[in-house]
């Protein structure tokens, strides 16, 4: 740079040249030249009046020095980073090969630079104007490590050189390179920089890493066992986002089941800001119990005969054919025609399993013919108060058997006689049945007890 304290050209030698002029914004008052009548504010205009000298001497309106401060350790340092005429625009003066911080100047041997001439000034340097700054690769603003323990996460970069991380935004010491960086596990939020590098430095973007909790999550249900063939809801319970339910792929809070065999059901919970957990619950299916039905008396009855049916293979038991005909795991029936039975039964776990069996009616028309008659059975008085007679005369045995409406035997007796009394005064009054079996043959006679 030039700086004079006269106004005649005659000591300003006419070699001078290959100088930096600076006077800040041209004005009335920053001028090139006065020469104590005229003021030269462009160096056009200065270098016609000053020829020969300065032929080849620049002007701008501000040079980047670092600092200007003389006590500064970069005083009269030239920013790299920053385009001025002072690049290149120099020449060597024989006997002077190094600036003042002894860097090689151009033309001299050792020089390592990139300019075509020395630079001009005291200080020789490498022009560099920076890269553009990285940018991140993540869809999300800032990098979440989910968990309250902290972790790793790993951070991606794109810059048109080489990626530099670091843990300061200005200065500190390179901790990786590469467009990828696996952080070191932290437990707070935490904040790296990358840069991009090439002969020198982008500036630094920062990459915001945040500790977040996971969300919360559960599965409420009813009941965690059911019984085969039957569902059960389950609902997905939590501060998150969205549900995915692991089975179905469902998004929805709850869904309804029905499996077919003891299953482990999950459901994973999402917050808005990426960060997942999942909770499990078993559902515990358990079998129906297989209910066999058997006939104690014959699986083919005469009319008016009593049926004895029993069930196992649960706890409790419930009978029904055309209505509610009993609890119990055995019953007594007395079907005019032929009947399907069903019976339901529970086990311990409340499973329920049912079971089928017909019980087939003959009119026993057949037995009584190849008998060769039928019994000829006298019952008087009927309807009776109580005290009957039960008349049949064949010498023969014969046994009795008396039935209430529920098929229930109240009365049993085997005679030889051929006639003989009953009493029912102990049974209230009503419709029964009275069953007389001889030689063969059956004969069912109603009674009522008024």
């Amino acid at each position: 740079m030039l700086w004079r304290s006269i106004f005649s050209l005659s000591t300003h030698s006419v070699s001078s040249n290959n100088n930096l002029y600076y006077t800040g914004v041209p004005s009335a008052s920053n001028v090139i030249y006065y020469d104590g009548g005229a003021a030269f504010q462009g160096m056009l205009a200065y270098k016609l009046i000053a020829a020969p000298r300065d032929s080849n001497s620049v002007y701008e309106t501000a040079t980047p020095f670092i600092s200007t401060v003389p006590t500064a350790s970069n005083f009269l340092h030239i920013d790299p980073s920053q385009y001025t005429l002072v690049r290149g625009n120099g020449i060597n003066i024989p006997g002077i090969s190094d600036d003042f911080d002894a860097d090689i100047r151009q033309g001299n041997a050792g020089y390592a630079g990139s300019a075509s001439a020395p630079d001009i000034g005291a200080d020789e340097f490498n022009l560099c104007i920076p890269p553009a700054a990285p940018v991140s690769l993540s869809a999300l603003s800032d990098y979440v490590i989910c968990g309250p323990n902290g972790g790793t996460t790993s951070l991606t970069a794109l810059g048109n050189g080489t990626i530099n991380w670091y843990s300061t935004a200005i200065g500190g010491s390179l901790i990786a390179s590469g467009n990828s960086f696996t952080t070191p596990f932290i437990t707070s939020n935490t904040v790296f920089y990358a840069a991009t590098t090439t002969s020198c430095s982008s500036n630094r973007t920062p990459f915001n890493v945040v500790v977040l909790p996971k969300p919360s999550v559960s599965i409420m249900s009813p009941t965690n066992t059911i019984c085969e063939g039957t569902s059960i809801s389950l609902i997905a319970s939590g501060d998150a986002a969205t549900y995915t339910w692991t089975q179905n792929g469902s998004n929805a809070t709850a869904i309804v089941i029905s499996p077919t065999a003891t299953t482990v059901y999950s459901v994973t919970a999402a917050a808005a800001y990426g960060c997942t957990n999942t909770a499990s619950q078993q559902i515990v299916v358990n079998a129906s119990p297989s209910i066999t039905v058997s006939a104690e008396t014959n699986s083919v009855i005469c009319k008016g005969e009593i049926a004895r049916l029993k069930a196992s293979g649960a706890h409790t038991y419930t009978w029904t054919a055309n209505s509610l005909l009993a609890n119990s795991y055995s019953v007594q029936a007395m079907p005019a025609i032929n009947t399907t039975y069903t019976v339901a039964g529970t086990d311990a776990n409340g499973c329920v399993g049912t079971g089928t069996i017909q019980q087939k009616v003959n009119t026993c028309t057949g037995i009584r013919e190849n008998a060769g008659s039928s019994l000829q059975v006298l019952v008087y008085p009927n309807p009776t108060n109580g005290a009957f007679t039960v008349e049949l005369n064949n010498g023969l045995n014969k046994t009795l058997e008396l039935f209430d409406l529920t098929g229930r035997t109240i009365m049993t007796s085997t005679s030889d006689d051929n006639s003989f009394a009953i009493n029912i005064d102990q049974f209230p009054t009503g419709v029964y049945y009275l069953k007389v079996r001889s030689n063969n043959t059956v004969e069912i006679v109603k009674v009522v007890k008024q």
